[in-house]
Protein backbone atom coordinates (compact mmCIF):
# COMPACT_ATOMS: atom_id res chain seq x y z
CA UNK A 1 0.00 0.00 0.00
CA UNK A 2 1.15 3.57 -1.19
CA UNK A 3 1.50 6.38 1.56
CA UNK A 4 -2.19 8.14 1.41
CA UNK A 5 -4.11 5.23 -0.48
CA UNK A 6 -7.17 3.55 1.09
CA UNK A 7 -7.05 -0.09 1.98
CA UNK A 8 -8.14 -2.88 -0.02
CA UNK A 9 -11.06 -4.92 1.05
CA UNK A 10 -8.59 -7.92 2.58
CA UNK A 11 -5.90 -4.97 4.21
CA UNK A 12 -8.88 -3.74 5.20
CA UNK A 13 -10.26 -6.90 7.02
CA UNK A 14 -6.99 -7.61 8.04
CA UNK A 15 -6.65 -4.18 9.61
CA UNK A 16 -10.04 -4.14 11.56
CA UNK A 17 -8.92 -7.65 13.12
CA UNK A 18 -5.59 -6.30 14.50
CA UNK A 19 -7.66 -3.75 16.00
CA UNK A 20 -10.10 -6.20 17.50
CA UNK A 21 -6.97 -8.01 18.80
CA UNK A 22 -5.50 -5.20 20.32
CA UNK A 23 -8.70 -4.03 22.24
CA UNK A 24 -8.11 -4.43 26.22
CA UNK A 25 -9.49 -7.42 27.53
CA UNK A 26 -10.47 -5.89 30.99
CA UNK A 27 -12.07 -3.07 29.83
CA UNK A 28 -15.17 -2.04 32.07
CA UNK A 29 -18.93 -2.76 31.62
CA UNK A 30 -19.74 0.57 31.86
CA UNK A 31 -16.93 2.16 30.14
CA UNK A 32 -17.70 -0.41 27.05
CA UNK A 33 -21.42 0.32 27.13
CA UNK A 34 -20.78 3.99 27.10
CA UNK A 35 -18.72 3.79 23.86
CA UNK A 36 -21.00 1.38 22.88
CA UNK A 37 -23.86 4.00 23.37
CA UNK A 38 -21.79 6.79 21.65
CA UNK A 39 -20.56 5.85 18.16
CA UNK A 40 -19.65 9.43 17.04
CA UNK A 41 -17.72 9.42 20.18
CA UNK A 42 -15.79 7.16 19.66
CA UNK A 43 -15.31 7.45 15.82
CA UNK A 44 -13.90 10.30 16.47
CA UNK A 45 -11.41 9.11 19.33
CA UNK A 46 -10.21 6.66 17.03
CA UNK A 47 -10.75 8.53 13.80
CA UNK A 48 -8.01 10.79 16.24
CA UNK A 49 -5.92 8.48 16.80
CA UNK A 50 -5.42 6.38 14.08
CA UNK A 51 -5.34 8.98 11.28
CA UNK A 52 -2.95 11.29 11.89
CA UNK A 53 -3.50 15.48 10.68
CA UNK A 54 -2.04 17.32 7.56
CA UNK A 55 1.04 19.11 8.27
CA UNK A 56 -0.56 21.56 7.95
CA UNK A 57 -2.50 21.28 11.22
CA UNK A 58 0.76 20.59 13.22
CA UNK A 59 2.64 23.25 14.36
CA UNK A 60 6.27 23.26 16.21
CA UNK A 61 6.26 26.19 18.90
CA UNK A 62 9.75 24.76 19.78
CA UNK A 63 11.78 25.94 16.43
CA UNK A 64 13.53 29.35 16.15
CA UNK A 65 11.02 31.71 14.22
CA UNK A 66 11.96 31.34 10.42
CA UNK A 67 9.92 34.27 9.32
CA UNK A 68 11.73 37.08 11.02
CA UNK A 69 11.38 40.41 9.12
CA UNK A 70 15.41 40.37 8.53
CA UNK A 71 14.99 44.21 6.53
CA UNK A 72 14.41 45.34 10.14
CA UNK A 73 16.90 43.14 12.00
CA UNK A 74 14.39 41.34 14.48
CA UNK A 75 15.73 39.64 17.32
CA UNK A 76 13.84 37.58 19.95
CA UNK A 77 13.96 38.95 23.49
CA UNK A 78 11.47 36.33 24.81
CA UNK A 79 10.29 33.21 23.12
CA UNK A 80 7.95 30.41 25.04
CA UNK A 81 8.48 27.26 23.26
CA UNK A 82 5.29 25.18 23.77
CA UNK A 83 6.09 21.79 21.84
CA UNK A 84 4.05 20.27 19.28
CA UNK A 85 0.67 21.70 18.67
CA UNK A 86 -2.21 20.70 16.74
CA UNK A 87 -4.39 23.34 15.33
CA UNK A 88 -7.57 23.00 16.34
CA UNK A 89 -10.18 26.33 17.00
CA UNK A 90 -11.49 24.44 19.76
CA UNK A 91 -8.86 24.56 21.95
CA UNK A 92 -7.85 28.10 21.96
CA UNK A 93 -9.75 31.38 22.54
CA UNK A 94 -9.71 35.27 21.83
CA UNK A 95 -8.76 36.62 25.20
CA UNK A 96 -9.52 39.89 26.41
CA UNK A 97 -8.27 41.33 30.09
CA UNK A 98 -10.90 43.48 31.96
CA UNK A 99 -8.55 46.83 31.47
CA UNK A 100 -8.71 46.34 27.41
CA UNK A 101 -12.54 46.81 27.07
CA UNK A 102 -12.69 50.43 28.18
CA UNK A 103 -12.13 53.19 25.89
CA UNK A 104 -8.67 53.55 27.20
CA UNK A 105 -7.40 50.07 26.31
CA UNK A 106 -4.37 48.95 28.74
CA UNK A 107 -0.75 49.35 28.50
CA UNK A 108 1.47 46.80 26.87
CA UNK A 109 3.65 46.06 30.21
CA UNK A 110 0.54 45.89 32.04
CA UNK A 111 -1.09 43.52 29.94
CA UNK A 112 1.95 40.95 29.59
CA UNK A 113 1.64 40.88 33.36
CA UNK A 114 -1.94 39.95 33.57
CA UNK A 115 -1.32 37.21 30.69
CA UNK A 116 1.68 35.59 32.88
CA UNK A 117 -1.19 32.72 34.17
CA UNK A 118 -2.44 32.44 30.50
CA UNK A 119 -0.59 29.90 28.07
CA UNK A 120 -0.01 32.09 25.11
CA UNK A 121 0.84 31.36 21.71
CA UNK A 122 4.56 32.11 20.40
CA UNK A 123 4.95 33.56 16.67
CA UNK A 124 5.76 30.44 14.89
CA UNK A 125 1.39 29.75 15.10
CA UNK A 126 1.31 33.27 13.93
CA UNK A 127 3.64 32.59 10.64
CA UNK A 128 1.67 29.32 10.32
CA UNK A 129 -1.46 30.56 9.69
CA UNK A 130 -0.24 33.42 7.71
CA UNK A 131 1.19 30.41 5.74
CA UNK A 132 -2.37 28.46 5.66
CA UNK A 133 -4.64 31.45 6.09
CA UNK A 134 -7.54 29.15 5.80
CA UNK A 135 -7.12 28.08 8.91
CA UNK A 136 -8.17 30.98 10.89
CA UNK A 137 -11.30 31.65 11.74
CA UNK A 138 -14.08 33.95 9.95
CA UNK A 139 -14.68 35.36 13.79
CA UNK A 140 -11.24 36.66 13.92
CA UNK A 141 -11.53 39.30 11.10
CA UNK A 142 -11.51 42.90 12.37
CA UNK A 143 -9.62 41.93 15.41
CA UNK A 144 -5.84 41.94 15.32
CA UNK A 145 -4.55 38.99 16.77
CA UNK A 146 -1.80 39.07 19.30
CA UNK A 147 0.85 36.11 20.30
CA UNK A 148 1.98 37.20 23.30
CA UNK A 149 4.53 34.10 23.67
CA UNK A 150 6.76 36.17 21.31
CA UNK A 151 8.73 39.44 22.33
CA UNK A 152 10.30 41.24 19.06
CA UNK A 153 13.10 43.55 19.74
CA UNK A 154 14.48 46.35 17.01
CA UNK A 155 18.15 46.58 16.58
CA UNK A 156 17.58 49.86 19.28
CA UNK A 157 16.13 47.24 21.70
CA UNK A 158 12.21 48.55 21.40
CA UNK A 159 10.13 45.63 22.46
CA UNK A 160 7.51 44.41 20.11
CA UNK A 161 4.36 42.10 20.01
CA UNK A 162 3.70 39.67 17.10
CA UNK A 163 0.02 39.95 15.58
CA UNK A 164 -2.27 39.03 12.65
CA UNK A 165 -4.65 40.95 10.97
CA UNK A 166 -7.24 41.03 8.05
CA UNK A 167 -7.93 43.64 5.12
CA UNK A 168 -10.24 42.97 2.10
CA UNK A 169 -9.91 38.81 3.22
CA UNK A 170 -6.23 38.85 2.95
CA UNK A 171 -4.38 38.11 6.58
CA UNK A 172 -0.78 39.93 7.22
CA UNK A 173 2.01 39.61 10.12
CA UNK A 174 2.94 42.73 11.97
CA UNK A 175 4.79 43.73 14.91
CA UNK A 176 3.10 46.35 17.75
CA UNK A 177 5.49 48.36 20.13
CA UNK A 178 4.86 46.99 23.84
CA UNK A 179 4.83 49.85 24.96
CA UNK A 180 1.51 50.77 23.13
CA UNK A 181 -2.27 50.86 24.59
CA UNK A 182 -4.16 47.61 23.87
CA UNK A 183 -7.68 48.01 23.15
CA UNK A 184 -10.75 45.97 23.10
CA UNK A 185 -10.08 44.68 19.69
CA UNK A 186 -6.68 43.18 19.77
CA UNK A 187 -7.59 40.11 21.81
CA UNK A 188 -4.72 37.61 22.73
CA UNK A 189 -4.60 34.40 21.58
CA UNK A 190 -4.67 32.00 24.50
CA UNK A 191 -4.62 28.14 25.27
CA UNK A 192 -8.62 27.53 25.88
CA UNK A 193 -8.75 26.44 29.71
Amino acid sequence: MKNGNTLSLGQQANFHAAVIKALPRNIDFNIALGWEQNGKALTKVLRETLIPPSPEYVINLDSTPRRLNRRDNWRLIEHQKGGTFIWNTATVRLYLSESQRGDEGVSGHKLQEELKNKIVFNINLRDHLIEYPHLIPEEWKGKTIYFWGTILGTQFGSPHVPYIWCDRDCWFPGEQLLQNSFGSNEPALVLES
